[in-house]
Order: structure tokens, then C-alpha cells, then sequence
């Protein structure tokens, strides 16, 4: 799977201050939030997805993280807009990581 750029809506856990002490009926006001991230998708299954905020031309991935697929709200890919239609030099791969290929 070539990676490629998403817009992930999703729902995560929330907590009152770590530590703090409250009142049972606040506690109870404690709702999941809702998160965007954009990151490249690495792995889209029926259980999860994961997603690293960063890659390199060498194939490594930094910042991966994975999402229950039944905390994803919405995965949409994104378009590139105003990539430079010149080609990358030959020391520089980055084309090869993106399905447009700057056209």
C-alpha cells in the first residue's frame, strides 16, 4: 500500500485531570472528545488504522499510532494542491512515496 495523506475524524477517551480529586456528579459529566488528525495511512484493516505523522525517503515511519476502526468517525484521503510539477533529483525520492506524482 503506497501511503498517502488522510483527514482522520475520530473519538477519543477524555479524563479530568490526572490526580484530581471531584465530585461524583461532576465525574460524570466526562464525555469522549472528538479529534481531526491528518497523517499518512499505513494500514487500513477492519480493526484499526495506522497512521505516522512522517516519513522519509528511506521507507521509515515517525510518530505511528493506531486508532480502533470503531473510534473512526470518518477517513477521507486528501488531494494535493500546488505541488511543484518539477521532478524531484535523483538523491531525492519523494515522488515515490506519493500516488500524484506531482501531476
Amino acid at each position: 500500500m503506497t501511503p498517502r495523506a488522510h483527514l482522520v475524524e475520530w473519538v477519543d477517551s477524555a479524563h479530568i485531570e490526572p490526580g484530581a480529586w471531584v465530585e461524583r456528579d461532576q465525574a460524570t459529566e466526562v464525555t469522549p472528545c472528538g479529534v481531526l488528525t491528518v497523517a499518512w495511512l499505513l494500514v487500513d484493516d477492519d480493526d484499526r488504522v495506522v497512521l505516522a505523522g512522517h516519513l522519509t525517503e528511506q521507507g521509515h515511519a515517525s510518530g505511528v499510532f493506531v486508532i480502533p476502526k470503531s473510534c473512526v468517525v470518518r477517513l477521507e484521503p486528501l488531494s494535493p494542491v500546488g505541488l511543484s510539477r518539477t521532478p524531484s533529483p535523483p538523491s531525492r525520492g519523494w515522488r515515490s512515496l506519493l500516488p500524484f506524482g506531482g501531476e
